[in-house]
């Protein structure tokens, strides 16, 4: 696996700006020696931790910005909230997918450490893993285990991680990390936040009061305590809130001295300076994680009767981010304190949020299935900031016994972690949904599940997986006569066939899918094995059977107005074309589908046109374009993680450069090509483009055999072998 130049990152990520920190970090120089001296030891985990509010996200921002500032982050950081993260191979090509020319994600997991632990030893990377109290809850043993060897590879080396954490990971073993408690500010630390923020807020202040004394201490020097109780002095002595405060330790029961007591009983304040109507309204947003969105929220409403008022809804939003527990995103978007979320999960009736649970699993349910299939709310609230909301939604809908809306909710995370290309998420939903579907007696959808478990392993090109789901799929359509599932899953197996260059297998499972189609009159279904038929026949040698195949899908497509089908058809008789050496045809053909594929914001398939135009360009000596066609493709398919297509298209700029007389720039091109034939199992093919390689070495000078020789053994490929040459 070849690395790609580090670039140093002149902009930390949005979540690491002071931006994110209204006050900064006031009060906290002793906590950032303590960190300083932390980076300074071996252990590469660094775990602040510190009950909810008090700032060890805080902390960590303004250290990630010391540390940019004085041009300490070599080749960037990192900032990850384990909210999001549900599988170790995530987090892994969160990190490493940056580092490296290739997109990484295929590699195996010992590979994947392997090359990341030997760049972040020796470049210094630092890392942010928020919320790290998620990881256990979230990642499976096995998962936790490779957390932990990761921070072990990276021990004494440059790279550091930084985890905010309410409770100490003794799991993760004490010599893989070093431990700083955050506690409440003291001292002068404490009093000039205290100042900071009423000079903020506007409201005067005599710090020689006994009864604001009294006050501040009473808060325990808990930062997000005092934003939350100390804006109330606009409207009461400093001595009425301090009994206030001593009141609710009292009738909560709460151990007096503990800091997390000083945050409940201010909370509780809060929670009692609101309107019964505003009261009411905590328990849906005590649902969401992370972020809430008080359109969701007027959705949750309207399921009852009388409902809430979008202007209460407002007016509670408005008194949370007055108090520093939510902070407005604009549009009615908000971020939400953890240490608010942990608070009203604990103090909410459980009747009322009973009685508002099924109306967040059904909303979510239906706005997330809007929002995986299009482009509804894109500019309101990433999908991607949902995500843990949706995990809490799928929790409810299990425990509720929603089976539509659990159904439902799969769906939708499994579609977005295919987006993200965690095909890891995806694959354990779907093992999810079929377990779930079949504890049911729900045959028939379990085996839609087996099919989508196929459909993931057939992206990781692990066709003896995806071969065996299909089947189990295909079994249960057959055996209760679904004969639109027996199609679309024949269809399937034909395309793994096709991929392993069984053409025979391939053509027999098309035709069953094509049969099967024309007796179900599903006219897209025969365009589409017709197309396939075509793809089989050309790489068969009989042109002419394809053209009749592609011909026929083609009417179809035309006439319903498969727009989709129709470009890929056009992209074929192209190819079909190009074979012929009919050059003009094959263009024309091309310009079509790509006319389309831009219309239909089609990307995947452009790149395969893209590619093509290129070949066609190459063809007719057009060197120049033919490498502005073919880096048109690889800069849509390295975005895509398509690192299998990437492939062909580095074997043909490999090509151009050979010709150009440039044979270290061919050879590397070539190298890129033969590693990610051989990371998909693809043996043959690497073995080809690797002869080629062996070829622009022969032809190269005696210092560019140099230089092709030690990149050689650089991509793993063991000793060059030139004696054999």
């Amino acid at each position: 696996m070849s690395r790609g130049d580090a670039v140093p990152q002149s902009d930390l990520p949005p979540e690491a700006r002071e931006t994110e920190n209204p006050y900064g970090c006031v009060g906290r120089e002793m906590a950032v020696q303590a960190l300083e001296r932390a980076m300074l030891r071996p252990p590469a985990g660094i775990l602040l931790r510190g009950v909810g509010g008090v700032g060890t996200t805080t902390l960590a921002r303004d250290y990630l910005g010391r540390l940019q500032a004085a041009g300490n982050l070599d080749i960037g950081c990192l900032w990850t909230d384990f909210r999001d993260i549900r599988t170790v191979d995530h987090l892994i090509n969160l990190i490493g997918q940056p580092m490296f020319e290739d997109s990484f994600t295929s590699a195996e997991m010992a590979v994947k450490l392997d090359a990341i632990g030997s760049v972040l030893r020796e470049h210094r990377l630092v890392s942010v893993w928020d919320n790290f109290d998620f990881a256990l809850g979230n990642l499976t043993s096995e998962d936790c285990e490779i957390l932990k060897t990761f921070l072990g590879r990276l021990d004494g080396g440059k790279s550091k991680v930084i985890m905010t954490s309410h409770i100490s990971q003794e799991w993760l073993g004490g010599s893989n990390f070093s431990e700083i408690e955050i506690g409440g500010l003291e001292g002068n630390g404490r009093w000039a936040f205290c100042e900071r923020l009423l000079q903020d807020l506007g409201i005067p202040y005599n710090r020689n009061d006994a009864g604001l004394i009294e006050l501040i201490d009473g808060l325990g020097g808990h930062p997000l305590a005092m934003r939350a109780v100390l804006p109330r002095l606009r409207d009461r002595s400093p001595a009425q809130l301090a009994e206030v405060l001593r009141k609710n330790m009292a009738e909560l029961k709460l151990p007096d001295g503990e800091l997390s007591s000083k945050l409940t009983a201010s909370l509780r304040f809060v929670e009692d300076s609101l309107s019964p109507e505003l009261k009411s309204l905590l328990t849906p947003i005590s649902l969401f994680e992370g972020y809430v969105d008080a359109f969701f929220l007027e959705h949750m409403a309207n399921h009852f009767d009388p409902a809430p008022s979008r202007a209460d809804i407002d007016l509670l939003t408005g008194a949370l981010v007055d108090a520093g527990l939510l902070k407005d995103l604009g549009e009615g978007v908000y971020q939400v304190h953890g240490a608010l979320t942990g608070y009203l999960r604990t103090a909410v009736a459980r009747k009322s949020r009973e009685d508002w649970a099924g109306a967040f699993v059904d909303t979510m349910a239906r706005l997330g299935s809007a929002l995986a299939s299009g482009p509804m709310l894109d500019d309101r609230l990433s999908f991607g900031q949902l995500v843990p909301t949706y995990y809490q939604a799928l929790a409810e809908a299990e425990r509720l016994n929603l089976n539509v809306h659990f159904s439902a909710l799969i769906q939708v995370l499994a579609t977005f972690a295919q987006g993200m290309g965690d095909l890891t998420s995806e694959s354990r939903l779907y093992q999810r949904l079929a377990d779930f579907k079949l504890s049911n007696g729900d045959e028939l959808g379990a085996a839609e599940a087996y099919h989508q478990l196929g459909t993931s392993a057939a992206k990781r090109r692990d066709f003896v997986t995806a071969e065996t789901w299909y089947r189990k799929t295909l079994a249960i359509g057959e055996r209760l006569n679904d004969l639109h599932m027996a199609a679309v899953t024949c269809h399937s197996l034909g395309m793994i066939a096709q991929d392993r260059r069984d053409l025979s297998a391939a053509e027999n499972w098309f035709r069953k899918s094509l049969d099967w189609s024309e007796r179900l009159g599903d006219q897209q279904g025969v365009a589409s094995s017709s197309h396939h038929l075509g793809m089989v026949a050309r790489e068969a040698g009989d042109s002419a059977r394809a053209n009749t195949w592609y011909r026929k899908s083609l009417e179809i497509s035309e006439r319903l107005g498969l727009e989709a089908f129709a470009s890929a058809t056009y992209h074929q008789l192209g190819v079909a074309a190009f074979d012929g050496r009919d050059l003009v045809a094959a263009e024309n053909w091309y310009y079509k589908s790509l006319e389309l594929c831009e219309r239909l914001e089609d990307e995947y398939s452009a790149a395969l046109t893209y590619h093509e135009m290129g070949r066609l360009a190459e063809e007719r000596g057009n060197l120049g374009a033919a490498e502005v066609w073919y880096g048109k493709s690889l800069q849509i398919k390295e975005r895509s993680n398509d690192e299998y297509g990437a492939a062909s298209t580095y074997n043909q700029l490999a090509n151009i450069y050979f010709m150009l007389g440039d044979y270290v720039e061919a050879g590397e091109w070539s190298l890129q090509a033969a590693e990610n034939y051989l990371k998909f199992g693809d043996s043959i093919t690497a073995d080809k483009v690797l002869m080629n390689f062996l070829t622009y070495w022969r032809q190269a000078t005696v210092e560019d055999k140099e230089v092709l020789s030690s990149r050689w053994e650089a991509f793993g490929l063991g000793p060059f072998p030139e004696a054999n040459l």
